[in-house]
């Protein structure tokens, strides 16, 4: 047998066999977890299985967006089953996974993305992506099968003006929406980039302009040691710190003891605010 528990071995034959993509990723996310940290599998087996029901029982019922800075509100909440993946249909959206500083963010909302292919876009050879033409700071390192021609350019552009009307829909959906804010550095070590308060604040004033009576919540959160945030104006703000200075969310970090632990936390307070806003939408009742 591949692990010691026998109920972990029925997990993995049924992640190899069973056609469900939904229950697939649950096994397979919690095998490669359980794998790097046996020590955590009863929290991690709870939480991830508790985010599976909930969004399998709540389906279109409610919607998590990222507004940047990173990939990683994105990413994890998807990787904890929080928010659906692209394979089930999840459409994406221009925050999700091109980074984009607070400032910047607060600018397309602004002007409704008025002049988001404004400019001259530029090709950065070392990294193998497209940058903003009107804001070079947002650069398309996740979309690199669009290639360095005008033809890669065109394909890229098409790309983002649907991640942009799926932004617009999803906003104005009438169901509860979490929006989730990374105000941390993108990785801190290499590309240290203070986020202002006030470019975080006006954000959340532009997603309450947007969102008007329909029910909504925004997650702020800092995982940098040297943020001295206390709290953002119009968010529930969280200090959820790395657990060393030089700690990298991602992989293959994400996959240690030290990594689970910490990502496990960061998906309880996702999921407790995202029921505490259901609930107060009527939506979400528990037994």
């Amino acid at each position: 047998m591949k692990y010691k528990s026998l109920k972990y071995n029925l997990l993995f034959f049924l992640s190899r066999v069973v056609q469900n993509r939904e229950f697939k990723q649950l096994c397979e996310e919690f095998l490669k977890k359980y794998e790097a940290a046996p020590e955590l599998a009863s929290e991690t087996w709870d939480i991830l299985r508790s985010n599976y029901k909930l969004r399998k029982k709540y389906k279109d019922k409610y919607k998590i967006i990222s507004l940047g800075w990173d990939c990683m509100p994105r990413t994890l909440l998807t990787k904890g089953l929080l928010k659906p993946s692209k394979k089930m249909g999840e459409k994406g959206m221009p925050f999700d996974l091109a980074p984009s500083p607070a400032r910047v963010t607060a600018h397309f909302l602004e002007n409704d993305f008025s002049d988001y292919f404004d400019g001259q876009w530029t090709f950065d050879e070392e990294s193998q992506s497209w940058h903003n033409g009107t804001l070079p700071e947002v650069f398309y390192f996740h979309d690199r099968d669009c290639t360095s021609d005008a033809a890669g350019l065109e394909k890229l552009q098409k790309r983002l003006a649907l991640r942009i009307e799926n932004f617009r829909e999803a906003v104005s959906l009438p169901c509860p929406v979490l929006f989730v804010l990374n105000k941390s550095n993108l990785d801190h070590l290499f590309h240290p980039t203070v986020q202002e308060v006030k470019d975080v604040e006006r954000v959340c004033e532009l997603i309450k302009q947007l969102r008007g009576e329909k029910p909504f919540r925004i997650i702020v959160m800092t995982c940098n040691q040297d943020d001295d945030t206390t709290d953002v104006k119009g968010a529930t703000f969280v200090k959820h710190l790395y657990p060393r200075p030089d700690y990298i969310w991602h992989y293959p970090e994400r996959f240690t003891p030290e990594g689970i632990a910490w990502e496990n936390t960061l998906l309880k307070i996702c999921r407790n605010e995202l029921l505490d806003l259901m609930r107060s939408a009527g939506v979400y009742k528990e037994k």
